[in-house]
């Protein structure tokens, strides 16, 4: 019998559980429709309609690796020193569902009931909002982290 997470990519298991790669996908659709050049290997940055930016950072560790938590700063040009900035996040307290997965007791076939349980439980909150510090944003990602930082051009 299959059990809802045994190794297989996608982004949702058995019964419709909702992987981190489910929402990892949905704050990727948010990115704005141009893309600017940026030196980094580790961050993707676009220009969104309203003159804002979309950009996402992530900290990927390989399958069967431990990873360590990373500190970046990222510095914006063009953009207010102060602009208003939201974030939202994937990591191991976001979006992750396998700890609440296991405290139910890893059933090998969960209840409908079971599913939506765990979506609501593991649904991404409501982004955190703060500013640029001179023009800068301080992340730090844990393993295998993956954030969206939306800047406002206004």
């Amino acid at each position: 019998m299959t059990k809802p997470f045994n190794g297989q990519f996608g982004l949702r298991a058995k019964g419709g559980i909702n992987k981190p790669s489910y929402y990892a996908w949905g704050l990727l659709h948010d990115l704005g429709d141009q893309r600017l050049g940026n030196e980094a290997t580790d961050v993707i940055v676009t220009k969104t309609s309203d003159g804002g930016l979309a950009v996402v950072a992530w900290n990927l560790v390989d399958p069967d690796q431990h990873g360590s938590t990373r500190s970046m700063t990222l510095a914006f040009a063009h953009m207010p020193s102060d602009a208003r900035v939201s974030i939202e996040r994937v990591d191991d307290e976001h979006g992750n569902v396998l700890r609440k997965f296991e405290a139910m007791g890893s059933p090998v076939d969960p209840t409908p009931a079971q599913v939506e349980q765990l979506n609501r439980e593991t649904a991404l909150p409501s982004a955190q909002e703060t500013k640029l510090q001179g023009g800068k944003l301080e992340l730090t990602l844990t393993p295998n982290a993956l954030v969206l930082i939306k800047i406002s051009g206004k």
